[in-house]
């Protein structure tokens, strides 16, 4: 567990999640210039246990004016890159995406960045973080501080990592704080009790797989007897 006041060190991939990007095809004539808008269209969101693909829209759509389950039926593509192709073919009107996925799509050529509009940006959601604990000793901490920050991102990893070239400190108290409050809004909050739980269930989960596998793995079949 991470506690608010221990330091994380991050990539400098803080982009906005676009925990709501909203993509819309043929952008310059779309009509939609506001959440509340897209009452009764045809919505994406990625997958149920998706942060920034479901569970943030569900917490920060509804100020905006647009409620889901109520406004609107969310219509699960199964992925963040799902919900852009679809966007892009007309088979929604909006979607709940990352960022950061829509901007590697758009360098990879996928798709064109003009294809869509962005109605709505959320807070940063960092994307991933490193951490060490709070009580080292400071000439170790200082030492690992050291080496995260002074390490320079290869002409590969600034590719991948859409430009961004080094890694910078952030903090769970201020800059997780719009994921704690999606978790907390959606009734999940960050705390060991919910933790051990979704260990739990991620253990039975592969149980289950491995017990799957081994049901499915053909049984050896006794070789015939050599005849004399």
């Amino acid at each position: 567990m991470v506690r608010a006041g221990d330091l994380e060190v991050s990539r400098m991939a803080a982009e906005p999640v676009r925990a709501a990007e909203i993509a819309r095809r043929h952008a310059p004539s779309s009509p939609f210039r506001s959440l509340a808008d897209l009452k009764g269209r045809k919505v994406a969101h990625t997958s149920q246990s998706s942060n920034s693909g479901n569970l943030a829209p569900r917490v920060l759509f509804p100020p905006q004016g647009l409620v889901p389950d109520q406004d609107y039926r969310p219509l699960m593509s199964g992925g963040h890159d799902k919900s852009i192709l679809g966007v892009s073919r007309g088979d929604y009107e909006m979607g709940a995406v990352a960022d950061d996925v829509l901007e590697r799509m758009v360098n990879r050529g996928t798709v064109r960045r003009e294809e869509f509009r962005t109605i709505y940006t959320s807070d940063v959601f960092p994307t991933n973080g490193y951490v060490h604990a709070h009580d080292l000793k400071p000439a170790l901490s200082a030492r690992i501080r050291e080496c995260f920050f002074n390490y320079a991102f290869s002409e590969k990893e600034k590719r991948e990592f859409n430009g961004e070239d080094r890694y910078v400190p952030v903090n769970y108290r201020d800059q997780w704080a719009v994921v704690r409050e999606v978790a907390e809004k959606s009734g999940v909050p960050f705390n060991r009790r919910n933790y051990e739980a979704e260990a739990k269930r991620e253990a039975e989960a592969q149980a289950r797989r491995q017990q799957q596998q081994q049901q499915q793995a053909p049984s050896a079949t006794p070789a015939p007897a050599a005849k004399p």
